[in-house]
Parts: structure tokens; sequence; C-alpha cells
């Protein structure tokens, strides 16, 4: 892939978001948002972001090569990925409370910013948090790991394009405070991709980080 590649899925994702955002009047805090507008949010989110990276897949003919060569199957790697997800989960959380006196955290998983959402209907919690450790991790590495890294380790290397990968990754989280933690999480997911050669282990890293943020929200609430 070209490194330009990466930015214009990451573009075209920032557009799509905004459009389906606006068609659906998705609030802009979680904290208000209802349960069904928090399941309808997020698999507009996951649908965004795949569909930016399948449309610039597509438009450089790519999609077949791309699947068979950044997916492949290792299990051993897949669960050494999921057991870094729980010590990128630790890394995170420390990063976190390190901040909080300069920049305190209000969470971004809607199952810690919207208390209510643990107590929805099963039949809105169930797909909410399939889309959560599921879905969103798959587009997600698709795009950052996959277009971003993948495109720019090639011209500059490894160190550089897990950086820069990395800070996007952080930005995309919006709130200042998430920058560093999600910053950190997004590199540790690019170094997995580069020792394994496969987006499986940072993707079940990913839905590991995940999983563990709502197991947390779900005890606590």
């Amino acid at each position: 892939m070209r490194p330009a590649d990466g930015l214009w899925a990451l573009c075209a994702f920032v557009a799509l978001a905004a459009i389906l955002g606006g068609l659906l009047h998705a609030p802009t805090a979680l904290a208000h948002a209802t349960p069904g507008g928090l399941l309808a949010l997020y698999g507009a989110t996951v649908a965004a972001e795949g569909g930016a990276v399948a449309w610039v897949l597509r438009r450089r003919r790519r999609l077949a090569v791309f699947l068979a060569t950044r997916y492949r199957w290792r299990g051993r790697t897949v669960a050494a990925g999921a057991a870094a997800g729980l010590a990128l989960s630790g890394l995170a959380a420390l990063l976190a409370r390190a901040e909080h006196p300069w920049l305190p955290v209000v969470s971004n998983n809607p199952l810690v910013a919207n208390p209510a959402a643990t107590q929805m209907p099963l039949a809105l919690l169930l797909p909410l948090v399939l889309l959560i450790v599921g879905g969103a991790p798959l587009a997600e590495e698709a795009l950052y790991r996959g277009l971003l890294f993948g495109g720019w380790q090639r011209v500059v290397g490894v160190g550089p394009a897990a950086l820069g990968s990395a800070i996007l990754f952080g930005l995309a989280h919006v709130q200042p405070a998430l920058w560093l933690p999600m910053a950190a999480l997004g590199a540790g997911l690019a170094g997995l991709t580069a020792r394994t050669g496969s987006l499986w282990p940072a993707t079940a890293a990913h839905a590991t980080f995940n999983l563990t943020a709502i197991v947390l929200a779900l005890r606590v609430h």
C-alpha cells in the first residue's frame, strides 16, 4: 500500500462519520445518549471506518491482496495478542492516572460515560458490546495498523511509522486526556503488527483492551 492510502481512508472515515452523525442527530456527549442512540452511533462509526478502508482498497484494487497478506492466521500470536491487550490496558490506566491531576479523564467507553447504559435491555446491550469488542477493533486495526502503519512502514521504517500512526490514533479519540494513553496503545498495537506480520494479534489485543474496560464498567455499575 502507498503511504497516502491510509490518509485517504482516514479522511473518508471522518467525512462519513460527520455525515452519519448529522443524519442520526447523534448526541455530542455519550452521557446523554439514549440506549438506541448509543447503538446507532457505534454502529454508524464502525460502518464508516470499515467502509472507508474498503473504499480505498477497492479503489486501488488491493482489497484481496490486503486480506490475504494482512490477515494471516497464527493461533499462538493471536493468543499472545490477547495477553498483550491486558498489559496495554494496565499501561493506559497508569498513564491516565498520572495525567489525572492535570487532565481528568472522562471515559469514552459508553458503559462508563453513561452508567444507565449498563441497565439497557439485553437486546440492545449485547449488540453494543459486540460492536465495541468485535466491530471497532476490526475496523480500527484495518485503518490504523493496516493502512496507516503498513503503508508508512515501507517508507520511513517501523519506529517512525508506529509513532505517526499512534499519534493519529490518539488524536482520533478527541478528548485531550485520552491522547497519551491511546497513543501508547496504538504504538503497542503497531509493534505487535510489525512483529507478527498479521493484523489478527493487534485486533485480539484491541478487543481484549475494550473487553477489559467493559467488564470493569459492568462490575462497578
